[in-house]
Parts: C-alpha cells; sequence; structure tokens
C-alpha cells in the first residue's frame, strides 16, 4: 500500500551554478523508492573509484560476511524448529569472528594458522556458525526438557 507519507515529501536538489533554473518548481511526483539505491549506488562508485583494498580483499571479506548466513539457513529450510535465539547467536558469532578477521587484516597482521588452518578464512567462521547454532539450539532444548521434566513450566 501506497501511503500519503512516502508520495507526498519534497524532495530539494539544487545544482551547483546551474542559475537558469533558479526558483523552477518541477511538479512531477518523487518517489522515495528510488532515492536510497540511487545515493547507495553512488557511494558504491565513489568507493570503487578509490578503492581502500584491493577488489579480493574486499570480494573476500563480502563473501565471508554472507556465508555466516549459511548454516542458518540451511537449518531453517530443512529443520524448521530451529530457535530464533540459536539463528540470531550464530549470526552473531560468525559476523564477530568476521569483523575479528578484517581487524586483523587492516592491521597488517596475518590469521592465525591455528585459526584457519590452510583453508579459506570464511571456512573455519562458516564453522564456528554451525557449532554455536547447534549448541545454543541443543541448549534451548535442554532447558525445555529439564523444565518439563522439574514439572515448571516457565510461567
Amino acid at each position: 500500500a501506497l501511503y500519503g507519507e512516502l508520495t507526498r515529501v519534497p524532495l530539494v536538489l539544487k545544482k551547483a551554478g546551474d542559475a537558469e533554473r533558479r526558483g523552477v518548481v518541477d511538479t512531477n511526483p518523487v518517489m522515495l523508492v528510488d532515492l536510497a539505491p540511487t545515493l547507495l549506488a553512488l557511494a558504491g562508485l565513489a568507493v570503487a573509484y578509490d578503492p581502500p583494498d584491493p577488489i579480493f580483499n574486499i570480494v573476500s571479506q563480502a563473501f565471508t560476511g554472507l556465508a555466516v548466513l549459511f548454516p542458518t539457513t540451511v537449518a531453517l529450510l530443512y529443520y524448521p524448529r530451529v530457535s530464533a535465539g540459536a539463528c540470531a547467536a550464530s549470526i552473531i558469532a560468525g559476523e564477530a569472528l568476521v569483523a575479528w578477521t578484517y581487524w586483523l587484516t587492516t592491521h597488517n597482521s596475518d590469521i592465525p594458522e591455528w585459526f584457519t588452518h590452510g583453508f579459506h578464512v570464511s571456512m573455519p567462521i562458516v564453522a564456528v556458525s554451525a557449532a554455536v547454532l547447534a549448541a545454543t539450539h541443543a541448549a534451548a532444548h535442554a532447558v525445555v526438557a529439564m523444565r518439563a521434566w522439574c514439572g515448571d513450566s516457565g510461567k
């Protein structure tokens, strides 16, 4: 549904040195739906023009950040009873490791061999995310089972 708050928003843009259009009012409708992707695309072009890292590093970090979602996606597809808390814990743990490895690489440190064992950094991060998902899901079920065994409904 389109709401008036989204369609009746004034948009003011000024191009530097555009004196001949001063005071011109354009009554064509503007949708905010188009504004965010345009601004993000412009930001992406600015980064692409002068990238802070080699493109391989940028792609590697982006892939690793998305790979964190893999255990949760598989769990939700094949085991719909997985708890939301376990999924959240898995994603948070994985993203914390992504941030840690990014911090190491930006501070001229190598990612430790004990962490990667020769694999791409995404592999141990996905493994840790999956382990956290399984452990927190099992712990949540253990608490429920313990409450049922003790006769406590948790209310």
